[in-house]
């Protein structure tokens, strides 16, 4: 098409655009929602999917697990000798290298203490992710060794949020848990890895008991491969590697396999679902707009056929016509895109924070160039999409006809009128399944909120403690420091009850086999383990159902006691009658001497656990040395932060309180319920967007329609027809439209809501309550939709409809 021909067309379109600007800025609008939704959303997934790791030649990176079926059915780690046989024997990596995803420094000295997440790194890790550093260097051999001096490395959000950004931090001491690390470096902006973000990297020493130990898998691995090495043939080349551990270590390798991912497909597994859910939502909201926009540019042609017969008579050809009204198509649909991009800087303002749950914490979601890209795209795609029907209907319009029905723009005949109204069919059904998506995530959202979790979160105050080796090397002098501590806290006026807990809700306990006297237990029937004080089950509202909680005689050198929990009693013991049996664990009989309620995790099934008392040391020191703490208040736990601060530090000023929150919050702030909080919300926003969008689009539809049928209404009622009559002749039809929409939306529904089945919790994805209550609800708001159009007719004055031209 010849340039100047195409600036005719876009003044034309603009002079059209002036003269009908109610027309216009409709048609903006509603295009500016649909694309504006999209454009947000596409945001996050360009930031979670899309956006390539920052790290050089991301692609060949690859996240190393293993799959141990004795242990999960998902991907879970590797133990110390069995990654340093991997590493060793392994030719398809560049570099590898191992890491430890969890664990803790407390920083003192300038400022108030605080606790700092820390990952440990091996040799070869930030080799493999090809990690340069913003100041300073990266870690050297030598500290990599046992015995070597202590370095870190200090996070980006860190050393510019607590040591002010200072190039000079480099070569500098700072004292972790009680020890002196020199600061070798500054991490880039946007460091991760599997596991978090952590504030701080020190080096992962591997210590020649390594080699041998099998006993806990809890390495995650990180590997580069080298140029031209696929990942399939790395795993290839691990498989006999496994093959012969597991013959040579029966106990502890049989059926471990390795498991090597794309270290992009590992961070975005965790949002993948929800996301393409969360994309098809806003797709389905894009395609109702563009619905409603077809059937306004439909409504717009039929008025203007006069001025296209005229057009024709004077020569304009009917390609001509139809890339003219196309043109005008897609200008108003770029100035819809312009707007909607507006409007997705302020949904993405105000959008639920996803950082730390889909988001890595750093990141920056905007309008970067392939969403800019991706809205332009779209906008041409709506403005092609809802130009096409009138540019087709210019294309094959019938000159004649038209003339001959004295101009009223009649030369749509039928066809207009079925096809605005297979558009409304099609809002309907998206609208359908939208609304009953969103009714079952609001569903499963809720029964998150009013799970039975087996304690009473209401009144609790809770924190986490970490005493230092360097300050607390034996046990005796962590438990003494812990019971002073809580009878300190429970001597604070409003307290009713403090207790602590190597694990606390939504934190899950770790697990172990246990085996029980006089019984064998299968290698599959495992539990957690749990370290509790005296007041734990009080402070968390925990009923004891049969014999007693723990009490202060429960000290070191006291007879070892256990209390299970019911569903523990359960599983391990017959008929429950676990009281007087003995427990084994860490090479030491502990007997049961009460059983108490089942407490979980929101969103988790029940799992059994034997509590033991912290007193009594029933674990090395290292596992003694961090509690979370539960504190059952009168009123309001917040307004008693202070006072506990101030028992901890009496003690030592120099440990952190951290986490210092409501057990509501810290319950709400978990994974699966701010998770399940995030998709629902969001869900239900597109989902009630889309049905304001379909509503609007069949109010239109209907008004339409009367207008152009007012000269047949005005014929009807002169004939003997009632308002009555006219006003239900209206409404049937909306309503058949409206059913027609429900019927295929149920089909769509029964097979889109398939896919939330991962996202839902107590609610299957063909519920029966949800379905029941979404279509009298999209009926009645149908029904109001229509009733405006509906009463318009019934309110014509007949006279004035029979000289209606």
């Amino acid at each position: 098409m010849p340039m100047e021909t195409l600036a005719q067309d876009l003044r034309f379109a603009l002079r059209g655009l002036r003269k009908r600007p109610g027309h216009a800025a409709a048609v903006v609008l509603t295009l500016a929602l649909g694309i504006g939704v999209n454009a947000a959303v596409f945001s996050v997934v360009n930031a979670v999917m899309l956006r390539p790791l920052p790290y050089p030649e991301p692609d060949r990176i690859l996240d190393v697990l293993a799959i141990n079926p004795r242990i999960s059915s998902q991907r879970v780690g590797v133990s110390p000798a069995d990654f340093l046989v991997w590493r060793e024997e392994s030719t398809a990596f560049a570099s590898l290298g191992a890491y430890v995803p969890f664990g803790t420094f407390d920083l003192t000295g300038e400022g108030e203490p605080v606790r700092l997440s820390r990952h440990l790194v091996s040799e070869g890790l930030l080799g493999a992710l090809g990690v340069r550093p913003e100041v300073g260097r990266l870690f050297v051999s030598g500290e990599y060794r046992t015995g070597g001096p202590r370095a870190v490395l200090l996070s980006h959000s860190l050393w510019r949020g607590r040591f002010g950004g200072d190039p000079a931090m480099a070569g500098k001491g700072i004292t972790l848990s009680g020890e002196v690390y020199e600061v070798v470096g500054v991490l880039p902006e946007g460091f991760r890895i599997p596991g978090g973000q952590p504030d701080l990297v020190a080096p992962l020493v591997f210590r020649p008991e390594d080699a041998t130990d099998r006993s806990a898998a809890y390495l995650g691995g990180i590997g580069r491969l080298r140029p031209g090495v696929t990942l399939e043939q790395a795993q290839a080349e691990l498989g006999p590697v496994t093959e012969r551990l597991a013959r040579q270590f029966p106990g502890s390798n049989e059926g471990v396999t390795p498991s090597l991912k794309p270290l992009q497909e590992v961070f975005a597994g965790p949002a993948r679902t929800a996301l393409l859910v969360l994309s098809g939502a806003v797709g389905f909201v894009l395609l109702i707009a563009a619905a409603n926009v077809a059937n306004l540019q439909l409504a717009r042609a039929a008025s203007r056929e006069p001025e296209m017969v005229l057009r024709a008579a004077l020569g304009a050809g009917s390609r001509r016509l139809a890339r003219q009204l196309l043109t005008e198509s897609v200008l108003l649909a770029l100035l819809g895109g312009a707007c909607g991009l507006l409007l997705a800087l302020l949904m993405l303002s105000v959008l639920p924070d996803a950082r730390g749950l889909y988001l890595p914490k750093d990141v920056e979601l905007g309008l970067d160039g392939k969403v800019l890209g991706f809205a332009f795209l779209l906008s041409l795609l709506a403005g092609f999409a809802s130009g096409l029907l009138p540019a087709l209907r210019a294309a094959r319009g019938d000159l004649y006809r038209t003339l001959q029905s004295g101009g009223r723009g009649a030369g749509g005949g039928e066809r207009s009128p079925r096809s605005q109204e297979l558009l409304v069919v099609t809002e309907i059904a998206l609208a359908l399944v939208l609304l009953t998506g969103a009714g079952l995530l609001l569903q499963s959202f809720l029964r998150l909120q009013t799970e039975d979790l087996g304690f009473e979160p209401e009144g609790v105050l809770t924190f986490a403690l970490s005493v230092p080796e360097a300050s607390y090397p034996e046990s005796e002098r962590i438990a003494a420091f812990y019971g002073e501590a809580l009878g300190r806290i429970g001597r604070i006026p409003g307290v009713v009850a403090a207790g602590a807990a190597k694990e606390l809700p939504p934190a899950e306990p770790w697990s172990f086999l246990p085996e029980i006297e006089g019984r064998t237990v299968s290698k599959e029937d495992s539990a957690g383990w749990q370290l509790a004080t005296e007041g734990l089950f009080p402070a968390l509202g925990i009923p004891v159902l049969q014999g007693r909680a723990f009490t202060a005689a429960d000290r070191e050198g006291a007879s070892p006691v256990m209390i299970a929990s019911r569903s523990a009693a359960l599983r391990f013991f017959p008929g429950g009658a676990a009281l007087g049996r003995r427990v084994l664990f860490n090479a030491v009989w502990y007997e049961v001497v009460g059983i108490v309620g089942d407490q979980k995790t929101p969103g988790a099934p029940v799992s059994p656990v034997f509590y033991m008392a912290h007193s009594q040391l029933p674990v090395p020191a290292d596992y003694l040395r961090s509690l979370s703490f539960a504190v059952r208040t009168k009123g309001d736990p917040l307004r008693l932060a202070g006072d506990v601060r101030k028992a901890v530090w009496e003690l030592d000023a120099n440990l952190p309180v951290s986490d210092l929150q409501t057990m509501e919050a810290r319950l709400a702030a978990g994974s699966t319920v701010a998770r399940s909080r995030f998709n629902t919300v969001l869900l239900v926003t597109f989902a009630a967007l889309a049905l304001v969008l379909a509503m609007v689009g069949i109010y239109g539809v209907l008004s339409y329609q009367v207008s152009r049928r007012t000269h047949e209404l005005g014929l009807r009622m002169a004939l003997g027809a009632g308002r009555a009559d006219l006003f239900r002749l209206v409404l049937s039809r909306g309503l058949l439209l409206t059913v027609g929409g429900i019927g295929i939306g149920l089909l769509g529904a029964f097979a889109l809501t398939r896919v939330l089945e991962s996202l839902l919790f107590g609610v299957g994805s063909l519920d029966v309550l949800t379905f029941a209550a979404a279509v009298p609800g999209l009926v009645i708001l149908a029904i109001l939709a229509c009733s405006l159009p509906a009463r318009r007719a019934s309110r014509l004055d007949p006279l004035e409809a029979l000289r209606e031209e």
